[in-house]
This record gives C-alpha cells, structure tokens and sequence, in this order.
C-alpha cells in the first residue's frame, strides 16, 4: 500500500530546459566561459560543497561583474525558464491530503531559493534536496535518508523522477517508481498504481 509519493523537482514541477536557460545566462553575463564555469562547479554545488556566493565570487574573478550582480541575474534567468507546473503542484497538494508528500531532488541553493520564490519548496514535507545533506542521486544513500525522515519502508513508497537512472536506483531499493514524461501520463499512472489524487 502506497503511504507516500516522492518527487523529483528539476524536469518534473518545471518545464524548462537547462540549455536554454543556460544560453539565456551566458547572454545576459556576456560571458560564453560562464557556463563552463557552471559546469565544472555543479556536482560540488549540488552537493551542498560549493554555495551559491562561492560560484558568484568565482564568476565575478573572471567576468566584469559583482558577485550580487550575477546572483541576480541568475535568479532572473530561472525565474524567467523555470516555470513552475500548476496543475502539478495542485496534484500535490491534493495528494498531501491522503499521502505523505516529499521531494528528494539534485538542487543547487539557486534551485532551493527558486523554489522558494514558487511555493514548491512549502509543498513538500519533508523537503530533501542534494546541497542540504550533500547526497545525492543516484547514491542509495539519498534514497534511504528520505525513508528515514518519512518513517516508511520502500515498497510504501512510491517515486516520480524524469531521469531513468534514477528510478533504477530506487526500484532497486524496492521502491515503487515512474518516469515522468507529463502530467497526463501521470494521472494514469497514478490509476494503475491506485494512488487517488481528487
């Protein structure tokens, strides 16, 4: 019996594509090197080990801007290409009502303030994102923190994530798991699977 559904954020409550946001990003920074820079920090900042100010303050050292400045572009940007899924979010909160609901989400603390900023962030209990507890997926490490916070066994679980290499993980860990493609093809899924989310 499902007891709780965990979600994944990125690619799955926004549509969005990084690339274009990144092309966006290296636009308004005027800087094509920033998004290499970006990329060479992205584990460390998903796991918590590189902050948001640490990547500004790097940027900065290579590009004529200040470390506020690009904070504030970048903000901008995935406000501007990280549109928040309404239907989902009030899937979620619909769901809240019978399920336990968390995430378990690869975020740096630009994701985490974004999520704020677009009531995600309120919408799940408990809230697990990579760069909290410097986790993150596909490690089983991650997977078995969110049983521990949600005092659940796997098979109870059930979780939603657009990356396949992270529903493997999971269902090797004995949970149940969907790749997410769309919000239709969740509904029926949800119906297969008996999750009532009215």
């Amino acid at each position: 019996m499902i007891k709780a559904v965990i979600f994944d954020i990125g690619g799955v409550c926004y549509s969005g594509r990084m690339e274009l946001a990144f092309k966006e990003l290296s636009k308004e920074l005027n800087s094509k090197e920033a998004i290499d820079i970006y990329y060479e920090n992205e584990e460390e900042m998903l796991k918590g080990e590189v902050s948001a100010k640490d990547f500004c303050d790097l940027l900065s050292n290579k590009i004529n801007k200040s470390s506020e400045e690009i904070h504030n572009i970048i903000m901008t940007v995935w406000k501007d290409f990280f549109i928040p899924n309404k239907e989902l979010l009030l899937m979620i909160k619909n769901l809240s009502r019978k399920y336990k609901v968390a995430c378990l989400s690869n975020a740096t603390e630009f994701d985490v303030e974004n999520d704020k900023r677009t009531g995600f962030e309120k919408a799940f209990k408990p809230y697990l994102n990579s760069c909290d507890f410097k986790l993150i997926k596909p490690k089983k490490e991650f997977f078995l923190l969110a049983l521990k916070k949600l005092n659940l066994n796997a098979e109870e679980c059930l979780f939603i994530d657009d990356e396949e290499s992270n529903i493997k993980a999971a269902k090797d860990l004995g949970f149940n798991a969907i790749i997410f493609k769309d919000v239709e093809q969740l509904r029926k899924d949800f119906e297969d699977i008996g999750v009532n989310y009215d």
